[in-house]
């Protein structure tokens, strides 16, 4: 089964009891996806597997405020709004990998759509 599809949060731990690996610098994230994080786990029990998660990337990230450059170029933590084909439109905020959520409109900066949009002025196609 592909790792994809394993709960963090069940008791039984596959065997090893280790937890995910991360980058070597720290991953950026919005002042609110730090908030988040933290409200998250002081939800949780301590001992869950999804809490020693959670307090492992709350070891290894780096709070970023938004950026928007001087010439008006997106860039982390900044909403972005696209114009599709046809007239179809859609919002994204530019964020973090730990706080992605993209049914939310939260994209990771280092995913292919958060690249594309990072550096991106209003009227760029």
């Amino acid at each position: 089964m592909s790792k994809a599809f394993v709960n963090e949060d069940t008791s039984q731990d596959l065997g090893t009891g280790r937890l995910p690996v991360r980058p070597a610098e720290p991953q950026p994230i919005t002042p609110r996806g730090l908030a988040e994080l933290r409200e998250e786990l002081e939800g949780l029990d301590g001992s869950s597997r999804r809490a020693h998660v959670i307090e492992r990337i709350l070891e290894t990230v780096e709070v970023r405020e938004p950026e928007l450059d001087g010439d008006g170029e997106a860039g982390f933590g900044c909403a972005v709004h696209v114009e599709r084909v046809g007239g179809r439109r859609r919002s994204y905020e530019l964020v973090g990998p730990d706080e992605a959520d993209p049914r939310a409109g939260r994209i990771s900066i280092a995913a292919p759509l958060g690249e594309a949009l990072e550096g991106r002025r209003a009227g760029d196609v």
